[in-house]
């Protein structure tokens, strides 16, 4: 059970979902937690009441058991976000809201999985409104809180391969000031001591390991889609091979090909929020067989790009939080993911290398896209600055151009817009539509050697081909290319003799 304790302050704070709404961070006078949390209430006789039990995948809506007495099904990512900001402090650190977001919804869902016998009034339900389970105030939600709901979607907490009972409370030792895992016991969180590890560096993975032992934290098995196939667009002739399984381990979420200057191409995988790297070598065109990059772990979206020196950077998104990672064209070695300055908070990322050896990191928040430079003189990061992009754009691709300019394209409802950032000034042209069919789910360009630029679009499971032509700037009307069908993502990049890979997930 949920106690409420109060502070010298006047703010209620429950045991397991500790925060009741309070108005401000300063820290009330310490206070003696009692040791029972998220006990039943009241056991129930058996009701029949069942529904939802999954491991993999969430509920889509959960039965909240209203302080009124009725019970109110409630789509449940919606349930989530308004349980957030009633248990975490929605000013508190982006680290700590992520950790609160996953365990605010483990706790429910593992409810949702096991709320067999709970009943009142001769209504099924799941999860109570109050500290009895997680304070959820309907409409309550706010735009920080949204963000770490958002940013951790994907990412589930288990335990011995169940969906895992995430108790937490305010403190784990009566004072609001505790220092990061103080009191742990490897059962509970702390909600303060959440923000103490989050001021102290810590990421929202490092957080929850530090408060709940034994631990996965891993991406639902729903989101693995299957195969990758590697096409090729001669340039010789512009004909297209058949195209083949890569060899790149399966079971793959997402992937990104690149084409490297000595003409072998890395093509990346990510699987389970694991990233892998195979290499198809330029000299005989066999792959040498996925291996595990270097990338810390839980990646939710990946993005890659060479370097004129050979070098290769993949950036990996996590939480909402970009982090960049180099391997070393002189060993192969993985440098070590880093934190990309990115502003926090982002959805998608594209990245390029330029010609000059700048690296450039376009990345999507909430429907605007920042640009963000890594200068190659000094390998620091400039602050990310809003591109002139139209906004309430969906997805994002860039590429860069042999003469310096960079394009970024742009998807936005169905349609893609192309914006060219202009190496001589650094300034960006208006958006403009490229004549791509409409109708677009996914998309990805890629330089050509001679200034050509392809943009691929993928509409209802067909791969279309598009290519602004350098000369003039037009583009040619979209042509199916040779994929395969029923594809479900799309990866291009062009190679230095003028050929271009199409690598399709299926």
């Amino acid at each position: 059970m949920r106690s409420g304790i109060l502070g010298a302050t006047g703010i209620a704070f429950a045991l397991a979902g500790a925060l009741a709404a309070p108005a401000a961070m300063a820290a009330p006078a310490a206070t003696v937690i009692p040791d029972t949390m998220n006990n039943a209430v009241t056991p129930f006789a058996s009701t029949g009441c069942g529904g939802h039990y999954d491991d993999q995948n969430p509920p889509s809506t959960i039965r909240v058991l209203l302080s009124s007495g009725q019970v109110s099904t409630v789509d449940f990512k919606t349930y989530v976000k308004d349980v957030l900001p009633n248990e975490w402090i929605a000013g508190w650190n982006p680290q700590a809201l992520r950790a609160g977001a996953i365990a605010a919804k483990s706790y429910a869902w593992y409810w949702a999985n096991h709320s067999g016998d709970r009943s009142a009034n001769g209504q099924c339900f799941d999860v109570y409104d109050n500290t009895n389970s997680q304070v959820y105030k309907a409409g309550s939600h706010q735009p920080s809180t949204d963000a770490a709901v958002d940013d951790t979607w994907g990412i589930v907490l288990r335990r011995g391969g169940a969906v895992m009972e995430a108790q937490y409370r305010a403190t784990l030792t009566g004072n609001t000031g505790e220092a990061c895992g103080a009191g742990a016991d490897g059962t509970k969180a702390s909600q303060w001591g959440s923000q103490s590890c989050a001021q102290a560096g810590e990421n929202y993975a490092q957080i929850l390991n530090t408060y709940y032992s034994g631990i996965t934290l891993s991406q639902p098995t729903s989101t693995l889609v299957g195969d990758v196939y590697d096409n090729i667009r001669y340039a010789a002739t512009g004909g297209w091979q058949q195209p083949k399984v890569a060899d790149n381990g399966g079971a793959v979420n997402s992937s990104v090909a690149v084409g490297m200057p000595n003409g072998d191409m890395h093509l990346l995988t990510l699987s389970a929020g694991i990233v892998y790297d195979n290499i198809r070598f330029a000299s005989d065109g066999h792959w040498q067989g996925a291996r595990e990059a270097d990338n810390g772990g839980h990646v939710q979206a990946i993005a890659a790009a060479a370097m004129p020196n050979g070098d290769l950077h993949l950036e990996t998104l996590t939480g909402g939080v970009v982090y960049d990672n180099i391997r070393f064209a002189t060993d192969g070695h993985w440098q070590g993911a880093q934190v990309a300055d990115n502003g926090g908070h982002v959805q998608a990322i594209a990245i390029a290398g330029m010609p000059n050896g700048d690296l450039h990191l376009d990345t999507l928040v909430n429907g605007v896209v920042y640009d963000n430079i890594r200068y190659a003189a000094t390998g620091a990061w400039q602050q990310p600055q809003v591109a002139d992009n139209g906004g309430h754009v969906d997805a994002i691709a860039v590429a860069a151009m042999p003469n310096g300019d960079l394009h970024l394209e742009t998807l936005t409802g169905g349609h893609v817009y192309d914006n060219i950032r202009y190496a001589a000034t650094g300034g960006w042209q208006q958006p403009k539509v490229a004549d791509n069919g409409a109708a677009v789910q996914a998309i990805s360009i890629a330089a050509m050697p001679n200034g050509d630029m392809h943009l691929e679009t993928l509409v209802n499971g067909v791969v279309y081909d598009n290519i602004r032509y350098a000369t003039d700037g037009h583009w040619q009307q979209a042509q199916v290319a040779d994929n395969g069908g029923h594809v479900q993502g799309i990866s291009i990049t062009g190679m230095p003799n003028g050929d271009m890979h199409l690598d399709t997930l299926v």
